[in-house]
């Protein structure tokens, strides 16, 4: 039950989940209790039952006159009602929000007058004669001196600062989200395409987020991770054409030329055209689905990471695991089998995801690792000879090194890679980072090598592309 809002218990639960994964989410509902008493846990529920339900609840009675002065006033803000446009019926976008927004309200919760607990009814009209709704020093910090009620001004300038701070916190939540959405099979509203908006779904969607916000690192490759698919997305988009009469169901779409025609009605209609053009922008406009008939049918992806010390400078470690991840992820989208093969002086670790079987555990145990020790090229190269000659699933498999690492190859090493490459048709693409180790790895793997890429600026995205995409044969 909300505080000036008749909440439902499914909304009720939407919050409680939230704040099962979120531990800051959390430390701000207690902060204000302390102050309101425990009737102020109704107050966050509020917030994210009117972001999460395209109407309002049914409003109270005796609630806490200054909760509803913040409530009455925010539809009026411009920036409120496009904030809820991003987050309605998106349970991860209203829990995200509505933590953003407790969080910038808090000093404008009072402290409770003394014996009268939050909720408890009758207490607006005390609340009125009383100076203790004055805004506070500090969250949680009863005691500061009186202060005069804030003006509807004051309110309405912290609703605007507290909605903008909500919607940038949603959509870096699901920008950290873009480099492990494909491959953990995640569906959000605002991703292109919806495919599950049930509670498992939004389970996973919040974990995998609990996750990346606990481990900066890790948020920092998923992050990367995203901008390289994007980017190849992109190129896939110009180069994969579908063909007409191709329509195969309905997704949610940013591409006004596949609307579904009610949805082209809402542009003709003048209330209705604002909030059709917000779904648009933000992808979630029905629209037709369509597919090419790309021919996939390759084998699985072998990735060998190098990490050596050398790839921990300049950046170099999370670029390559971004790129990894990212091969994830078109491993996932082609339905092919991704092994990862972690090595540095020897092989430190190996991972196997069978196709479209990632998890969140999975990703953990490949990424999350620090760089040490040296170099050695042919343990890694010889381990991926043993996987590929070992099983018939691994035939025509697509090898991918990515090292700054400089290492001779020994004659064994280049015989048994160039009879895979005659006999199964497995590709050798090698990744050189790094401007001093660029040179010296092309020179260690080119004998072996099908295609060789050079990046010598870990900002350079676009060099990685073709391999990303495993467009190297």
């Amino acid at each position: 039950m909300g505080m000036c809002f008749d909440t439902s218990r499914w909304l009720d639960m939407l919050w409680r989940e939230h704040l099962e994964v979120s531990e800051p989410a959390l430390e701000l509902v207690q902060a204000g209790i302390q102050r309101q008493g425990a009737g102020f846990a109704g107050f966050p529920a509020d917030i994210h039952a009117r972001l999460y339900l395209p109407r309002d609840p049914a409003e109270l009675t005796d609630a806490p006159e200054w909760a509803m002065r913040l409530h009455r006033l925010a539809p009026e803000l411009g920036e409120w009602g496009r904030l809820r446009s991003m987050c309605s019926r998106n349970g991860f976008a209203a829990g995200i929000a509505a933590e953003a927004m407790l969080r910038e309200l808090l000093p404008l919760v009072p402290d409770a007058p003394e014996g009268k607990p939050a909720g408890e009814p009758g207490q607006q009209d005390q609340e009125g004669d009383e100076k203790q709704q004055g805004q506070p020093g500090a969250p949680g910090k009863p005691g500061q001196p009186d202060q005069p009620k804030p003006s509807d001004a004051d309110i309405r300038a912290a609703l605007r600062a507290a909605s903008r701070a909500a919607r940038d916190a949603v959509q870096d939540a699901e920008q950290s989200l873009d480099g492990v959405r494909h491959c953990l099979r995640l569906s959000t509203p605002g991703s292109l395409t919806v495919t599950d908006s049930g509670p498992a779904n939004l389970k996973a969607v919040r974990e995998a987020f609990g996750l990346l916000s606990k481990n900066p690192k890790l948020r920092r490759i998923a992050e990367l991770a995203g901008r390289i698919e994007r980017l190849a997305a992109a190129k896939r988009k110009s180069e994969v054409k579908p063909g007409v009469g191709e329509v195969h169901g309905i997704e949610r779409t940013g591409d006004i030329g596949r609307l579904l025609p009610t949805e082209l009605l809402a542009l003709c209609h003048p209330k209705l055209r604002t909030s059709m053009l917000v779904r648009l922008v933000q992808h979630q406009a029905l629209g037709y689905a369509v597919k090419s008939h790309e021919t996939l049918g390759r084998g699985p992806v072998v990735v060998l990471l190098d990490e050596s010390s050398s790839m921990a400078e300049d950046g170099k470690d999370v670029w390559s695991k971004a790129v990894t991840l990212a091969l994830l992820d078109t491993a996932t989208r082609q339905k092919r089998a991704w092994h990862l093969i972690a090595f540095n002086g020897s092989i430190v670790r190996e991972i196997e995801v069978q196709p479209r079987k990632a998890s969140v555990a999975d990703i953990v145990k490949a990424l999350d690792r620090r760089c040490a020790g040296g170099t050695d090229l042919n343990a890694p190269i010889m381990r991926a000879v043993d996987i590929i000659r070992g099983s018939r699933t691994m035939a025509k498999a697509d090898v991918v090194a990515i090292t700054d690492g400089e290492d001779e190859l020994e004659p064994v090493t280049v015989e048994a890679a160039h009879a895979l490459s005659k006999t199964e048709g497995v590709s050798w693409m090698v990744v050189a980072v790094g401007p001093v180790g660029g040179e010296t790895c092309g020179t260690s793997l080119g004998p072996i090598a099908t295609t060789m890429t050079r990046v010598t600026d870990v900002g350079d995205l676009e060099a990685v592309l073709p391999v990303v995409g495993l467009d190297g044969r």
